[in-house]
């Protein structure tokens, strides 16, 4: 499979370092006026204030301001100071992965991404792979999601846009044309959330009702047939109390406001959790599962978060991202013993959970170092990385987003590099590796590659 789920970035990082802006104590010194032995010139005039009450000035990296006529510092400040204030530092907010690409969302609503882009899914105009984030021209985002190889926005002016591949019309423009920079999703104004499949997006509205629109041949977009959609076409007999939507490859989860979910699409797994293998083309309620407060869905599993925070998971554990016993594949909810879950995410065969004492666990298939334990053998729960706050999973790659707003990645990255730079450099980073920080040694680096400056 390929693909990314949302339960999630989020995603990546950044730290936007600003230079320090000189203060009015920093200007070069007039020339010297040649005065008389003996004038006043030579000594300065006590009296005078050092300067105007209310005048400002940044000074050393803070922010100061003039009383009764001495200068004082009125804020340290922890990124810049301009103009006599401190400004806010540009931190990411947010992450998402796709199968071998990741975007992070950041502070002042820029989106920024990276790793392979042969179908247009970075959105930078281009199909070039990126090794660093790069930012999307024009794009303002409230939310981010990726799928297997496209990514979505909603946009701070209401709007819903989507851009890479596109043959089924996962791009909800009214084609299936390949897409390299931000494209309007029809009719889907206004939505509170989005989520991306493999190859099929949905959206949310306020109303409760929902939206698919893409790839539909095991009824994912949920509107009782198999028709590829290629314009957004509401769920059928959904409940309007949707509270939330996730996507897994071929498969779609909703999570209504009473903690219910009903699913549909794809189930050779049991990824709907109906306790059948059969394919759904409508929703379907999840038999046996107590109210949930949080859903997120991987490849071809989907787990729940219950409000006593445990954690319970179906569908394909034929790597063991279910902790189940020793069955392939499980169609009902099952207990995974993980407990004081606050969030997680699933990627291709694999699991993360987020724990109320922000330590991060992950467990299933590690064959690229997706667990980030330093092997790639298969494990079950081990943790991490601790102040974690939030986790996004791809393919086989995995982001996290820390309390300081660093983020680190691991796994394979997969950017389609020719052979000689495979043998060249490694496609795996079996530990999470740091590419960004907030401040003006920020540096952003590739999953797998050596860190590179921001420019």
């Amino acid at each position: 499979m390929r693909r990314l789920v949302t339960g999630l970035f989020a995603v990546l990082t950044s730290g936007l370092g600003c230079n320090a802006v000189l203060g009015l104590d920093e200007l070069p010194a007039e020339p010297a006026i040649p005065t008389e032995a003996g004038s006043s010139a030579d000594t300065p005039d006590a009296t005078l204030p050092a300067c105007a009450d209310g005048q400002v000035r940044c000074s050393s990296g803070n922010a100061e301001r003039c009383t009764a006529g001495t200068w004082a510092v009125t804020t340290p400040c922890k990124d810049s100071c301009v103009d006599g204030a401190c400004t806010d530092p540009v931190i990411p907010t947010a992450l998402v992965a796709g199968n071998y690409h990741t975007c992070a969302q950041f502070s002042d609503a820029s989106v920024r991404c990276w790793g392979r882009n042969s179908e247009g899914e970075l959105g930078d105009g281009t199909t070039t792979n990126r090794l660093v984030p790069t930012r999307i021209p024009g794009l303002q985002a409230t939310e981010i999601i990726a799928g297997d190889v496209h990514t979505c926005a909603r946009t701070t002016d209401g709007s819903a846009r989507c851009w890479g591949r596109n043959p089924e019309g996962r791009l909800g423009d009214g084609t299936t044309i390949d897409r390299a920079t931000p494209t309007a999703v029809q009719s889907v104004i206004g939505a509170d959330r989005l989520a991306a499949g493999g190859s099929h997006t949905c959206a949310l509205f306020s109303t409760g009702a929902a939206k698919c629109w893409g790839r539909n041949d095991y009824g994912q977009c949920g509107d009782g047939t198999t028709d590829a959609r290629v314009l957004p076409t509401l769920v059928d007999a959904l409940p309007t109390n949707v509270a939330l939507l996730v996507a897994g490859d071929v498969h779609t989860c909703a999570m209504l406001a009473t903690g219910s979910v009903r699913c549909w699409g794809f189930n050779e797994q049991g990824q709907l959790g109906d306790g059948t293998l059969i394919q759904r083309a409508a929703p379907t309620s999840v038999n046996g599962l107590p109210a949930a407060s949080q859903i997120f869905a991987g490849a071809s599993h989907t787990c729940a978060v219950l409000t006593d925070r445990t954690l319970r998971c179906w569908g394909n554990n034929a790597n063991g991202q279910l902790l189940a016993s020793a069955n392939s594949k499980v169609a009902y909810p099952v207990d995974t013993g993980v407990t004081e879950v606050t969030a997680g995410a699933a990627g291709g065969g694999h699991t993360c959970a987020l724990r109320s004492d922000g330590n991060l666990y992950c467990w299933g298939s590690n064959a690229s170092g997706e667990l980030g334990i330093g092997t790639t053998v298969q494990s079950g729960p081990a943790r991490v990385l601790a102040s974690v706050k939030s986790v996004a999973a791809g393919q086989s790659h995995t982001c996290a987003l820390l309390l300081d707003s660093t983020v680190k990645c691991w796994g394979t990255t997969n950017t389609a590099r020719s052979a000689t730079e495979r043998r060249e450099t490694s496609d795996r980073r079996h530990r999470p590796l740091s590419f960004s920080r907030t401040d003006n040694r920020s540096c952003y680096c590739e999953i797998v590659r050596a860190i590179k400056p921001l420019k």
